[in-house]
């Protein structure tokens, strides 16, 4: 399966360094990277191996993480070697995707324990990446999170290399775990020390500026998908039985308020559409939905499709008719959110419908292709999906596409931080 995927998975014990991979036909250049290209997979491990590598860090699978995975393909299609270090399970196999040489050092962040254990995993697992990292010539080394940074950080320091910080997560001390407090505060020391910051929303970057005094205004690289085709499909209908419209919702499912008077506005859409529900969540939460969904009659058009692995949601999101994103002004990192499903459901041509918080709507307010929920009640939901119906919603969808070509790709997104990394690999 893995082959038949064009990916290349190696052997644990033959993982103890950085491997400098590069195909030899690989042009230098980072600005050399056609916007247009799809990543080559690669077939097998056995490559010319010269030029130091770019080295990145995760303190997740890196299977979870699209923005990073994202630039570290662009960066290897573009003629750079990279490999990235990612946190995961002791089972999990290196791979080479893309590209990509990607390399598990385990570590079960989630894992239950006294804060002194999970300390102890911590430390253990970020000296292991500095062990490899240093014995090793690297041109630049990249952080993803804030949870990277202090390893990346000290391992630039050693080899007097630059270092990138690729900020995701918008974290205050309220509403982080106690291990996530203390990377917190070593993002408030460390991060003016990056020699680029990236930023997935305006509003983060400026706010990220004052609070971290950084040097310069971090750059804003939005969580958008790659320019690829869309393949419109009738997977999910078929699965739903739905004949109307299909709304789907992405992402962690929580029996919030907003969730439950989306359900109940069901009641209010044209017969025949269906809610999808894509993605995890917990017995409470499923209990809780599929309870409302049962007391208002509507338990065939309010279906829970489950979890599935990043690479099969986009052949799910191009079934759909729109696209739910919502959030509140619980936290920084939802008022000012930055969601990876906006980018696939524009990709997809998906019509937007979403709740008020900043970061959204300075970015979708007036867009013919998406609606704006102010209040979220069951009747507010309803308004915005009846005004998304025949013609409207053809016209919106079409809307939504042309916007994330020419303006919502990772491709248009990225190329500051491209060009920006590409000088500080190359000053001279």
């Amino acid at each position: 399966m893995a082959m038949a995927l064009g990916i290349t998975r190696m052997n644990r014990n033959a993982h103890p360094t950085i491997s400098n991979l590069r195909p030899p036909t690989a042009r230098r250049g980072l600005l050399r990277w056609r916007a247009n290209a799809a990543p080559t997979r690669t077939k097998s491990a056995q490559v010319t191996t010269y030029g130091a590598p770019i080295c990145m860090l995760a303190r997740n699978n890196w299977r979870h993480l699209p923005p990073a995975r994202r630039m570290a393909e662009a960066l290897a299609s573009a003629g750079r070697p990279v490999e990235f270090y990612f946190a995961g399970r002791p089972s999990d196999l290196d791979e080479q995707v893309a590209g990509v040489t990607y390399h598990c050092l385990p570590l079960d962040w989630r894992a239950a324990g006294s804060g002194a254990e999970r300390l102890r995993r911590e430390l253990a697992w970020g000296a292991r990446f500095l062990r490899i990292a240093t014995r090793h010539h690297v041109e630049l080394f990249y952080a993803h999170n804030i949870s990277a940074v202090p390893w990346v950080a000290l391992a630039a320091a050693s080899r007097h290399r630059p270092w990138v910080y690729q900020a995701h997560e918008y974290m205050t001390a309220q509403d982080c775990s106690s291990i996530n407090r203390i990377y917190l505060e070593l993002e408030r020391l460390l991060a003016r020390k990056a020699s680029l910051v990236l930023c997935p929303e305006p509003t983060r970057a400026r706010l990220m500026a004052v609070e971290q005094r950084l040097q310069q205004m971090p750059l804003v690289v939005r969580n958008a998908a790659n320019v690829v085709p869309v393949r419109r499909n009738d997977t999910l209908r078929r699965w739903s039985g739905a004949t109307g419209r299909l709304v789907l919702y992405q992402g962690g499912i929580d029996a919030t308020p907003q969730m439950l008077a989306l359900v109940r506005s069901v009641t209010q859409w044209d017969p025949g559409d269906c809610l999808i529900l894509l993605g995890w969540s917990s017995a409470d939460s499923r209990a809780a939905i599929e309870r409302t969904a049962s007391e208002f009659g509507i338990s065939a058009r309010v279906r829970f499709h489950g979890h599935v692995p990043h690479e099969q949601v986009w052949p799910l999101v191009c079934g759909a008719d729109i696209g739910l994103v919502l959030y509140s002004s619980a936290n920084m990192n939802e008022r000012y959110a930055a969601p990876n499903k906006l980018g696939e459901y524009l990709m997809a041509g998906l019509a937007i419908v979403y709740t008020r918080c900043d970061g959204l709507s300075d970015l979708l307010g007036g867009r013919s292709f998406a609606r704006e929920v102010t209040e979220p009640c069951a009747s507010a939901f309803a308004t915005a999906m009846q005004s998304l119906t025949g013609d409207t919603l053809s016209m919106a969808q079409r809307a939504a596409r042309e916007y994330a070509e020419s303006e919502y790709a990772f491709e248009v997104q990225a190329r500051p931080a491209i060009a920006a990394i590409e000088r500080l690999m190359d000053p001279q």
